[in-house]
């Protein structure tokens, strides 16, 4: 029976490790992909202001009509 036990906790010690290192990588793409959303945002909003600079610019324009 002692011998049985032993041999349940030496399986489960080695899903634990098994889960540990899987848990690792989750946490690691998770952090990459935290990241690469930040960038994206930061380079949507810098998208928007070059938009906004250029219907400034746009509307400035003077409109030539063809005869």
């Amino acid at each position: 029976m002692d011998k049985e036990i032993l041999d349940i906790l030496k399986s489960m010690q080695g899903d634990m490790k098994s889960i540990k290192i899987t848990q690792e990588e989750h946490t690691q793409i998770l952090r990459g992909l935290e990241h690469k959303t930040d960038v994206l945002s930061a380079q949507q909003e810098n998208l928007k202001n070059e938009v906004k600079g250029m219907r400034k610019e746009m509307s400035s324009v003077e409109i030539i009509k063809m005869p």
